[in-house]
């Protein structure tokens, strides 16, 4: 036998999609949605997909999926392991506070972004595996001109950004503001962005940029930061640069061009005139 997993969305788990129990051995993934949203991947034998989405604390998801993990590797059988029951409010991690649950795969088959601005948007996804991305240029009258890319999340694959730091910062788990200098640090390389040592040491998460000299990493650092330490970020990899979508046009992208590793990779849109459609098919 082998444990299961529990989950009730506190709507009375008595009707379907309010409650949802599936062995430890079917659970496939573990995938950040956003800042507050954690997505379970469960196979079913026709290898068809449900996902359960837990809501939780903003940024805790390690720490959530370290406790998922802890129960899950187990090994005892036969229990019953609740995860977050919202009808009882019992919970497995306390930065847990809620789910839903979407049979089916209903939760990665469709997702529907509208992208407006300048400013970078990581791409809605629940893995990196695509039927197609379409991007619809339909509200503005401007046409849009769209670059999409891969951002890479690992320090072996990384590109220096030439901002130097201007001082020395020791190791935190307190939010730290880092002085910069030699070029100005930009929000399209730095906001929300892993920051390295160019040996692929990682300093810490770049969450708000106060200036071209300053970062804040709210989150602190995971390791010492030296004055004149150049900051390196993920390598970019391009599907589309600099790509003009007519008004009323939509570019559609085919599973094979979009496809990627969303472990070591996140997606990105950016803009720099008219707006978006975006949708996804998975």
């Amino acid at each position: 036998m082998t444990d299961l997993l529990y989950f009730a969305t506190g709507d009375g788990a008595n009707a379907s999609g309010e409650a949802y129990a599936a062995p430890v051995s079917r659970l496939r993934r573990i995938l950040p949605v956003s800042a507050t949203t954690l997505d379970l991947i469960f196979e079913n034998e026709d290898t068809s997909l449900d996902s359960v989405r837990l809501t939780i604390s903003s940024n805790t998801h390690q720490n959530v999926i370290a406790s998922i993990g802890k129960v899950t590797s187990r090994g005892k059988g036969g229990s019953l392991i609740t995860i977050c029951d919202s009808d009882n409010s019992i919970f497995l991690n306390s930065n847990i506070t809620d789910c839903v649950i979407y049979l089916g795969g209903s939760s990665s088959n469709f997702n529907a972004q509208n992208i407006t601005g300048t400013s970078k948007v990581e791409v809605s996804t629940t893995g990196g595996s695509f039927d197609s991305v379409s991007l619809a240029s339909v509200h503005a009258t401007t046409d849009a001109t769209v670059n999409l890319y891969y951002a890479s999340q690992v320090g072996t694959d990384i590109t220096s950004t030439t901002v130097l730091a201007a001082e020395t910062e020791a190791a935190s788990e307190s939010s730290v503001t880092l002085t910069v200098d030699t070029v100005a640090a930009t929000a399209d390389a730095f906001l929300n962005e892993k920051v390295y040592k160019s040996d692929g040491t990682l300093f810490g998460t770049c969450t708000a940029r106060s200036s071209g000299t300053e970062l804040v990493f709210s989150g602190g650092l995971s390791s010492a930061i030296t004055n004149n330490d150049v900051l390196y970020t993920g390598t970019r990899y391009h599907i589309l640069k600099a790509v003009v979508i007519p008004v009323g046009t939509a570019l559609v992208l085919d599973s094979d061009e979009v496809n990627f590793n969303d472990i070591d990779h996140n997606l990105y849109i950016t803009l720099s005139a008219g707006s978006i459609d975006l949708i996804t098919r998975q």
